[in-house]
């Protein structure tokens, strides 16, 4: 058997169907059909359930699929050894905007001085994205907070954390002794992230439930913004605890509590069932478990 016929069979078992493979990868539907017969013959199994408008991956199947992924998996990894002429190997990590800002410099520096020789490249998107990432293996693992739970993937908790509301010192008006309700949150200039992601859905939910709703003076994908607008006098915003214990540490920005708010984080760790351990990778993971132990 040839990396060909399992290339060809992997996108046969992802689609489902002879010909959208066969679109996929430019090749006539006989010739997809005829490579998946010689590996039914040189393997003396049935990989798939022919019906009508789908095929469905036997028992036998799911085990190539597996053995297939972890071989090209292998193979494009020796590739890209071979092509930089060492024993080096590019960990690719993924991030989401919270979990980058908050958690992943320190994981970073300890892996460096635990693998100096080892390269790391991160790349930071949302969640949606970096998960189509991990299973395209454009990355080999990914931190996020805002993750659903997918059974391909293989998924751990490394971290957790709370979002506060914080303002400076010169912003006015503050509520009193640095207490709010959700009356004074929806007279306030709100400086917020963008609507969807976690930890707006739970402050808009929080409002609605007592009866106010909010419209910001400021909305943006990034905490950096928000922690420079908030730090300016303009208005109050919501992150991370981890992210701005900095300026309540040295005063430039101040904590508003807000009773009845509780909005929480967990950071997941996760990478692909299927997929080839090397060992910066495997260093990688068991760094991030030991942190989150």
């Amino acid at each position: 058997m040839t990396l060909r016929h399992f290339k060809v069979f992997l996108v046969v078992y992802t689609e489902r169907n002879m010909t959208a493979a066969a679109k996929k990868l430019y090749m006539t539907q006989p010739s997809v059909s005829q490579t998946i017969k010689e590996l039914e013959n040189h393997y003396n199994v049935v990989l798939f359930e022919r019906f009508p408008k789908a095929l469905m991956p036997t028992p036998s199947g799911d085990v190539l699929f597996e053995y297939a992924t972890n071989i090209l998996e292998m193979n494009n990894e020796l590739d890209d050894l071979m092509k930089q002429g060492s024993s080096q190997h590019i960990l690719r990590i993924g991030a989401n905007d919270t979990a980058g800002l908050t958690l992943l410099d320190e994981l970073i520096i300890t892996y460096s001085k635990l693998n100096p020789s080892e390269e790391v490249r991160v790349v930071i998107n949302r969640s949606a994205l970096l998960v189509e990432m991990l299973k395209n293996n454009d990355v080999d693992v990914i931190i996020t907070d805002e993750f659903q739970i997918s059974p391909d993937l293989e998924s751990r908790i490394i971290g957790k954390d709370s979002f506060i509301f914080v303002a400076s010192p010169e912003y006015k008006p503050l509520p009193k002794d640095n207490m709010a309700n959700a009356g004074f949150l929806s007279n306030s200039r709100l400086l917020l992230r963008e609507p969807g992601c976690e930890q707006r859905n739970y402050l808009d939910n929080f409002l609605k439930e007592s009866g106010v709703s909010v419209t910001p003076f400021w909305e943006s994908i990034s905490y950096d913004i928000l922690v420079n607008a908030a730090l300016n006098g303009m208005g109050i915003t919501l992150l991370p605890r981890n992210k701005v214990t900095e300026y309540l540490n040295n005063g430039s920005l101040i904590e508003i509590k807000v009773p009845g708010f509780d909005s929480r984080q967990e950071f997941v760790l996760s990478w692909p069932k299927s997929k080839y351990l090397s060992t910066p990778i495997d260093n990688f993971i068991n760094l991030c478990l030991k942190k989150g132990a």
